[in-house]
């Protein structure tokens, strides 16, 4: 379900930004809260709030954050060769929107994140998911640090409230085509109808970096990360001409 700008939105955003900035962290806004606040006058198509950080940054100062204004983690995905840090965690709380947080990870220049792809982690869970990481990339340079950021509002919602967002083009690295649209209708008397009109990108992110580790060691490992990047870029490049179609 849909989560329309209104007072749930303002709740959620300043809640959100006040616990991270509580942590002392720094996050931007990525993925489809972004896409949303960016192309759907505010509002988010899963209603899901996607969050990022630095890999590194204190995730237990964003639990207790978090926890401080009634989330609860739903899952976890730690850094099997560094139990200090993890790549991922979610927050729940009833009726208010999902918080998705992903641990940015530098590796040659490119940030990578990762989710629980295959959703194997139980609610609650602190581990590593069964089939692995499966990570994601993007160049380091327009995330590097925190001068590529900016504070913002969101559309429909009272100024005073603001969140940090990328200055550089994410959705355009992840997203490709997303400020253009397909419309599922005909035309009458030149009117947008808002609700027949979707992203000539659908699907998820996409990136030329794409990695399936195992384990972290696996980094490590050169011509591994070498054949996983140019399998990924062959994936990415068929996402590719599928959108060019």
């Amino acid at each position: 379900m849909a989560l329309e700008p209104g007072k749930l939105l303002e709740n959620a955003i300043r809640t959100i930004d006040t616990a991270f900035r509580y942590a002392g962290v720094h996050y931007w806004l990525h993925f489809g809260a972004l896409y949303g606040m960016a192309l759907r006058d505010g509002t988010i198509p899963d209603a899901d709030f996607d969050c990022c950080v630095y890999y590194g940054s204190d995730w237990m100062k964003i639990v207790k954050s978090f926890e401080s204004y009634g989330y609860t983690m739903s899952k976890a995905i730690v850094n099997d060769t560094d139990s200090n840090n993890i790549m991922y965690c979610g927050f729940n709380k009833p009726e208010w929107p999902h918080v998705c947080v992903s641990f940015w990870y530098l590796h040659d220049g490119i940030r990578y994140y990762c989710h629980d792809t295959h959703h194997e982690l139980k609610p609650g869970e602190i581990g590593i998911p069964a089939s692995g990481y499966y990570f994601k990339g993007f160049p380091d340079f327009f995330v590097s640090d925190k001068s590529m950021f900016k504070r913002v509002e969101w559309p429909g919602i009272n100024q005073s409230f603001k969140v940090s967002v990328p200055v550089f083009p994410l959705l355009d690295y992840m997203y490709p085509g997303w400020p253009f649209v397909r419309q599922k209708y005909t035309i009458n008397k030149n009117q947008i109808e808002h609700d027949k009109m979707c992203s000539i990108r659908a699907a998820g992110a996409i990136s030329p970096h794409m990695v399936h580790l195992t384990s972290m060691r696996q980094w490590n490992d050169t011509e591994y990360i070498k054949s996983e990047l140019r399998k990924g870029e062959d994936r990415w490049r068929q996402e590719i001409k599928k959108i060019m179609c």
